[in-house]
């Protein structure tokens, strides 16, 4: 079975991340889940087309299709991390974020408000 691994501390907590061909866990095995996050075992499962690919299909389709459900997954992982779990059960709020990361991200860089959690300010900011 070809299974792809990496891993990733998500809140200070390694994660393993598994992509993994469709039908390889039950939990993920129906047409509606195409991933878990398991935060008992700090592990994301998700289903991963490319690895069923056929001649002619879309791989960038697929690969962004696979990109979205491990943001979704990383997304349920952080806000449990975070010691939000209730948040972390409501699948709408978890959406939207994992829809939104991107458009933030790039909203804060328009802005110029992204900080590095790795380096701090020389002075403080002003009032």
């Amino acid at each position: 079975m070809n299974i792809k691994r990496r891993s990733v501390m998500v809140a200070g907590v390694p994660y393993s991340i598994q992509l993994v061909p469709h039908g390889t866990y039950d939990t993920i095995a129906d047409d509606t889940n195409e991933g878990m996050c398991d935060y008992t075992v700090k592990e994301i499962v998700a289903h991963d087309p490319t690895m069923e690919a056929r001649e002619g299909d879309d791989m960038k389709n697929l690969e962004f299709i696979t990109n979205n459900t491990v943001k979704h997954e990383l997304v349920h992982a952080f806000l449990f991390e975070t010691g939000n779990s209730e948040y972390a059960e409501d699948e709408k709020l978890v959406e939207l974020i994992a829809l939104s990361i991107e458009k933030l991200h790039k909203l804060c860089a328009d802005a110029n408000v992204i900080n590095s959690i790795y380096e701090l300010p020389d002075q403080p900011m002003a009032a």
